[in-house]
């Protein structure tokens, strides 16, 4: 189910939101394919349905502090950058998640999290100052994703 969702998701994401029902519980699966072909779902999901993230954000904590996977991990990360994408009210409940991923993960999903910084940011100004010193920090990282993330990010709070 999990997979054929992820790949209709992929296409038509609004066809897969009646689906949630079935596809949340996944999340917690014992199963790691499972559990991220549900996550990766999830991600595309979010901008025609971003109730869904908001009622399942202590499950995606859960998963961001705990989860084996980096699969996992990463699409949970995509899926709140998308949710700060949205609008002010989103930007404001995703970014203390955000800001976890890297206080949990430093490197590992700080690309994924300074573009979910980046969407909060262009949501809510004022966040520059809690954005800007984490940005500095990874536009010195190794990894040269996250350092173009940082980059980027950096350029976008000028």
């Amino acid at each position: 189910m999990c997979r054929s969702a992820a790949k209709v998701a992929m296409e038509s994401p609004e066809l897969v939101v009646p689906f949630d029902n079935k596809l949340i519980p996944v999340i917690q699966h014992k199963h790691t394919k499972s559990r991220w072909e549900a996550m990766y779902a999830i991600s595309l999901i979010v901008p025609f349905y971003p109730e869904m993230i908001e009622a399942i954000l202590p499950e995606l904590n859960e998963i961001i502090e705990k989860d084996q996977s980096t699969i996992v991990r990463d699409r949970a990360t995509e899926a709140l950058a998308a949710y700060a994408s949205i609008n002010k009210d989103t930007a404001k409940k995703a970014f203390p998640y955000l800001k976890k991923v890297i206080d949990v993960w430093q490197d590992k999903h700080a690309n994924r999290a300074l573009e979910g910084m980046h969407n909060a940011f262009l949501q809510l100004p004022f966040l520059k100052k809690n954005i800007q010193p984490i940005a500095e920090i990874y536009s010195e990282s190794s990894k040269g994703v996250v350092k173009k993330a940082a980059n980027k990010l950096l350029k976008a709070l000028q």
